[in-house]
């Protein structure tokens, strides 16, 4: 009778565990990580800078699908933001994150390359129920509603 009731406690524990760590929408969860030399200026979190080495790594290997798996929702990376290959690769960047003073979950990355050349990104938390779920900011916008509605004005 014990190893049934474990084993049902075990299984239920499991279910409720993962329902809460896959949530069934689409908004992404935290923000990926990877290890590529940066240094970072400011007070960018942990999340924030994995997103970023995760990006030079990306453009640096020039691979737009690993840029897709960063991007906000809301926008379409295209080859346009791998035009910085060979300066994602000519050494350690330096990242500068400022977040916006009305909204914390809003900044802007400032990065500058090893070579000397620069280029700047918004960085948004793009789903407020999972801590750390930083996208960046880049690329055309993509498909679907891009935030709400203008405000209508009265008419007569």
């Amino acid at each position: 009778m014990l190893h049934v009731v474990s084993f049902t406690l075990i299984a239920v524990v499991t279910g409720v565990v993962l329902l809460l760590a896959h949530p069934w929408d689409d908004r992404p969860g935290a923000a990926p990580a990877c290890s590529w030399p940066l240094r970072v200026s400011g007070s960018a979190t942990a999340a924030q800078t994995g997103l970023i080495r995760c990006y030079l790594q990306a453009v640096a290997r020039h691979d737009l699908g690993a840029l897709k798996g960063l991007a906000n929702p809301a926008y379409r990376p295209t080859v346009a933001q791998l035009a910085q290959t060979a300066d994602a690769r000519a050494g350690r960047a330096t990242a500068a994150v400022t977040m916006s003073s009305d909204d914390t979950g809003i900044g802007t990355v400032q990065v500058d390359y090893a070579d000397g050349a620069t280029s700047s990104f918004g960085i948004e938390i793009v789903n407020p129920t999972v801590t750390g779920s930083w996208r960046l900011d880049i690329g055309g916008a993509g498909p679907g509603p891009q935030g709400p509605a203008p405000a209508g004005t009265p008419s007569g």
